[in-house]
């Protein structure tokens, strides 16, 4: 085999293995999650009540201010924190102890909700071949 030719194949060998190892690597996912004027919408959004919760707050929570105010809407319900799975076409919920479920039920889509305000909740580590990690950061309401 000539210098030259042992060389390339040195050299795609490597590239080989870099491409491989970033497949491999963790990747940040930020989370999402909609905030709602009332329960009602957040209960359609997501087609399931335990995923909804009283904003901090919002009138919903024993001695809360009742404005809630984000963006100056008031709103008092927030959604899951979830992400957008493109191969499911639909989100991703995240529980509060990293367990992670698709809702197939949900109204929600790829840009988020009609009638929540969307806002990002933190993100998660995705390890290689698709596997969620229990890396959170940031996740406060």
């Amino acid at each position: 085999m000539s210098r030259a030719r042992r060389s390339r194949s040195v050299s795609l060998l490597l590239l080989g293995t870099v491409a491989a190892l970033q497949a491999c690597s963790d990747e940040a996912i930020p989370l999402q999650r909609q905030r709602y004027a009332s329960r009602e919408d957040c209960d359609r959004d997501w087609n399931d009540p335990a995923l909804c919760e009283p904003a901090p707050g919002s009138a919903g929570i024993a001695g809360g201010t009742g404005g809630g105010g984000y963006g100056g809407g008031g709103a008092g319900w927030l959604g899951p924190r979830y992400y957008w799975d493109h191969r499911a076409g639909a989100p991703v919920v995240i529980d509060p102890d990293g367990h992670s479920r698709t809702a197939f039920s949900s109204r929600v889509g790829a840009a988020g909700s009609d009638v929540g305000v969307g806002m990002h909740a933190g993100s998660i580590s995705r390890g290689g071949f698709g596997s969620i990690g229990h890396g959170f950061a940031g996740l406060g309401g």
